[in-house]
């Protein structure tokens, strides 16, 4: 995916890929406006800061959370990593987001993380998710573009997780998807075959 555009709007969206295929930037402009660029800098398969075109860093992620400027952000997440709640380090909370099982928000409030649905990064301008290697539409249930893995992913080269986002999550967008055990603590996150303990409040 190079480009969106909002035949309503105007709004373009351009994206700019390194020789990994991961998302490096993202070229925002409005119908005769000028163009605001995003940059992002990778730690492996996961973004790890976003800068503007000056190299301002404009955020820092972290598997526990998000940091803007001196605003922090800890994650409460769900089965499959979606970010229910957000809590400052008060234990305040300053965002709560409610999904459909495919990702739509149904209901919000505060300010929203930039990390949302199954921990994917979101794109408020097009309504979709970025996975590192693919786009997924939480309206459709669906990649946008074909699985790079091939049927190893399953016989149907766009559904999401088999059609079964209750138990399944692929981060990456390429990876088989990987199975949550059942009793798996909502504070707990499998990828890629891995547990890892993202957030628990005391």
């Amino acid at each position: 995916m190079v480009t969106i555009t909002n035949q309503q709007t105007g709004h373009t969206s351009q994206f700019a890929y390194d020789g990994l295929s991961r998302r490096i930037s993202a070229t925002e402009t409005d119908s005769g406006g000028s163009p605001v660029t995003t940059k992002f800098l990778w730690c492996g398969e996961r973004i790890c800061e976003a800068r503007d075109s000056s190299d301002t860093v404009l955020a820092r992620y972290y598997a526990q959370g998000e940091l803007h400027g001196s605003t922090i952000a800890y994650y409460a997440q769900d089965q499959v990593g979606s970010v229910v709640d957000t809590v400052d380090p008060q234990g305040q909370v300053t965002a709560r987001l409610k999904y459909d099982s495919y990702g739509t928000i149904t209901s919000s409030s505060g300010t929203l993380p930039d990390h949302r649905y199954a921990g994917l990064y979101a794109h408020p301008q097009s309504g979709l998710y970025l996975a590192t290697y693919r786009a997924y539409d939480p309206k459709i249930g669906r990649w946008l573009s074909r699985d790079p893995i091939r049927e190893a992913g399953g016989v149907n080269l766009y559904a999401y997780v088999l059609n079964n986002p209750l138990l399944y999550t692929d981060p990456s967008g390429l990876a088989p998807p990987q199975h949550i055990p059942h009793g798996v603590d909502v504070g707990q996150k499998h990828q890629r075959g891995a547990k890892h303990v993202i957030w628990t409040m005391v």
